[in-house]
């Protein structure tokens, strides 16, 4: 049990006095130092290296004359102790050989706790120590807090976690070091680091209950729970996890669960989280600043209190959602979490991943080649000021699986829908249709999201139905239904008033990262003016940087939010704004993304946002202030007086003079464009004449020109948004 000589020899009863000697030698001989597998291989070599020397000196079989014999005794004598010699020493050299190679395969080297294991029979169990070697049809135990790694000969690792139960099944290993390791895993969770296997004949196979994991060399873990169902997760490498005749690779990133009599679960992108217990509820956990989502089938490993460090892994769901699969006591004392998806922006400092946003500096470990929509896995610390540090990003691989993945192909049709009227409630149908390759490509789990792009003031709600789909078969589509509710003031709104959003995929199982395909619906407001109800103003008009509240402050469920806290101790702004941002439809890493662009350009947050509501990616936004420099390409460098201004602005080059002068300096100082009056105008209007009293303005296509030009003809119309950049004044020329 850990005590000491010294200890156990004062708690000795007298009658058991006899034993101090014997105690003596057994601390005598475990403090010894154990011979080392070279010492034995020494012993070896020297053995052959005497058979090889004799060898060439028998040239001929050794046939022994009797008559010279029985006339030389002594030379007889000789000879027979030389040869018996010889075949005691190779008969040593084998035996010797075949006992040390299973004893140096597996050796227990670290155990914290309660460590035991049985005799190689499998019958009694015993205490185990650090050094101890292991053999097939051993088992291994660990109890309540105890931990213990295993190391193979060949430099593969197992961690045994408190509470776990392992059996070694076979394990083989010959001159040439090769392994073969079959381990049975009734119960508990085990993580290993697997050395790629150097020869076709080894083997690493981990067992269930329920299914099976096979391995070539790679890092993953297996969690058992007590009716035999089980979770393999893998970090790096590639697993097949077999069960019902069924086997799935799963690829760096993503796990799948087992049940008994089961197909392996379709793999889904999973997360491992390690850190500090701050809130326990019955489903929804915190562990440092993320909520962990907790069901029946999670395997709760031990009874926990606020502030243990534990550990919990699981998988992201369609909604984003972190589900546990197991929570139990953290293995060591690091606080790391590691999660993978889609790469969906990268700033100078901060990376989105999957929602999930990121600090990533000098020392983040990560390829040079990443670009958005990769799919990635994330390792992540704290900093002091709580910001989540990326230790480490890398590129993943999808699975080689022995069955094609799916490859659905889904798409909007069509992909653009309008209505027009005097209501203020709107329904309209859409079709998605999956044009993959039947019957492989079936989509799975696929979510629908929408995005406001202009008209947000006007707007009360947003319902999909269904908001997901279980799933989509190749050939099919599926119609769904958007209803639109709007406010009184869309009524009271000037005719030709538009709401816009955007219809998009925001999740699906079998393709991780974002879609190309979107609905765009338009809503325009025909009501006759005569018959408005007259007010005392007109249209009321939204402060340049309206009060991120539209939403409320408790739209989660979870009031304070962690991750609204966290932001908002960051930047230094009350709770209450970051979750106005959250409810208005951003998620939390698109805030944390705005708020540090904001203090690296000096932009309002709400400008960012005006930005993003109008179908900018990151990326674009990022070019509009400045951050990147792929816009020069794109707009070569005075090309908005060039070409568009003889086809927009014929009544001559003084009226388009200015725009140039005004344009280099707009994406840095200013924002997207709009405040200075320059992309507007002829581009929601295409067939207009040109008014020569008004800005010339470019018309290049808002769908296909350069990042700068898209936000003016989405928030124009509308009126309160052109204000939105809000810090530049009214430009020269500008329209009202």
């Amino acid at each position: 049990a850990g005590a000491s000589l010294e200890e156990v020899m004062s708690r000795l009863p007298e009658n058991e006095a006899h034993l101090r000697s014997l105690l003596q030698l057994t601390a005598a001989i475990r403090a010894a130092p154990r011979p080392e597998a070279s010492a034995v291989f020494n012993h070896n070599n020297v053995v052959y290296d005497f058979l090889q020397t004799q060898a060439p000196k028998r040239r001929r079989p050794f046939l022994p004359d009797l008559r010279r014999a029985w006339a030389a005794p002594r030379l007889a004598l000789s000879g027979l102790a030389v040869a018996a010699l010889v075949v005691l020493a190779v008969v040593w050299f084998v035996a010797l050989g075949s006992q040390i190679q299973p004893a140096n395969a597996l050796v227990l080297a670290e155990a914290r706790g309660q460590i035991e294991g049985t005799t190689p029979d499998g019958v009694a169990w015993q205490p185990l120590h650090a050094g101890a070697p292991l053999a097939a049809g051993q088992r291994l135990r660990s109890g309540p807090g105890a931990t213990a790694v295993l190391h193979f000969a060949d430099g593969s690792r197992l961690h045994l976690a408190a509470d776990s139960e392992l059996s070694i099944v076979t394990l083989e290993q010959d001159r040439a070091g090769t392994l073969v390791v079959e381990l049975l895993q009734r119960v508990g969770y085990t993580r290993h680091q697997v050395t790629p296997l150097r020869s076709a004949d080894a083997v690493y196979v981990i067992h269930t209950p329920s299914g099976r994991a096979e391995v070539r060399g790679t890092t993953f873990s297996v969690d058992v729970a007590a009716d035999g169902h089980a979770y393999f997760a893998v970090d790096e490498g590639e697993v097949t996890v077999t069960a019902d005749d069924t086997a799935v690779a799963i690829a760096a990133g993503f796990t799948t669960g087992t049940q008994t009599g089961r197909a392996p679960a379709p793999p889904v992108r999973y997360f491992r989280s390690q850190g500090e217990l701050l809130r326990l509820e019955p489903t929804l956990w915190q562990i440092d600043e993320m909520l962990i989502y907790v069901t029946e089938e999670t395997i709760l490993s031990g009874a926990f209190t606020i502030g243990d460090l534990v550990q919990a892994s699981g998988r992201i769901l369609p909604n984003g959602r972190w589900q546990a699969d197991s929570i139990r006591a953290a293995i060591d004392a690091e606080r790391q979490a590691a999660f993978a998806g889609p790469l969906q922006a990268m700033t100078p400092h901060l990376w989105l991943v999957d929602g999930v946003s990121v600090t990533v500096t000098e020392a983040t470990q990560r390829p040079s080649d990443l670009s958005i929509n990769d799919l990635v896995r994330v390792v992540y610390t704290h900093d002091g000021d709580g910001r989540r540090l990326a230790l480490q990003i890398e590129l993943l691989e999808p699975a080689a699986n022995a069955n094609q993945p799916a490859r659905p192909s889904l798409a909007f049709e069509p992909d653009e829908l309008e209505a027009s009227g005097c209501e203020t409630s709107y329904v309209l149908i859409g079709l998605l249709a999956n044009s993959g390759e039947p019957p492989q490509d079936a989509a799975a789990g696929v979510e629908l999201g929408y995005t406001l792009l202009t008209g947000a003031q006007f707007v009360n709600g947003v319902s999909i139905d269904p908001p997901g789909l279980a799933t989509i078969a190749a050939g099919e589509s599926v119609a769904f239904s958007v209803q639109v509710d709007l406010s009184a003031a869309w009524l009271a709104a000037r005719p030709e008033t538009e709401v816009k959003l955007r219809v998009y995929i925001a999740a699906e199982t079998n393709r991780p990262g974002q879609h190309p395909t979107q609905l765009t619906i338009t809503l325009v407001q025909t009501c006759d003016p005569s018959t408005r109800i007259p007010t005392a103003t007109p249209t009321p008009r939204q402060p340049a940087t309206p009060p991120p509240t539209p939403g409320g402050d408790d739209c989660t469920g979870v009031s304070p939010h962690p991750e609204a806290l966290r932001l908002a101790r960051i930047y230094g702004v009350p709770y209450a704004e970051i979750m106005g941002w959250f409810c208005a439809g951003f998620g939390f890493g698109e805030i944390d993304l705005a708020y540090g662009l904001s203090q690296e350009t000096g932009t309002a947050v709400a400008d960012i946002f005006a930005m993003r509501r109008q179908g900018l990616g990151w990326g674009e936004i990022m070019q509009a202030l400045g951050l990147l420099p792929a816009p020069p390409p794109t707009p070569p460098a005075g090309p908005p007086a060039t070409p568009p201004a003889p086809s927009v602005t014929p009544p001559g080059p003084p009226a388009t003079l200015p725009t140039p002068s005004v344009t280099p300096p707009g994406p840095p100082a200013t924002l997207p464009g709009p405040p200075t009056g320059l992309p507007p105008g002829p581009t929601n209007t295409p067939g207009a004449t040109p008014d020569p009293s008004a800005t010339p303005e470019p018309t290049p296509d808002p769908d296909d020109g350069p990042p700068i030009v898209p936000p003016a003809p989405s928030m124009t119309p509308p009126g309160p948004p052109a204000k939105l950049p809000g810090p530049p004044a009214t430009p020269p020329g500008g329209r009202p």
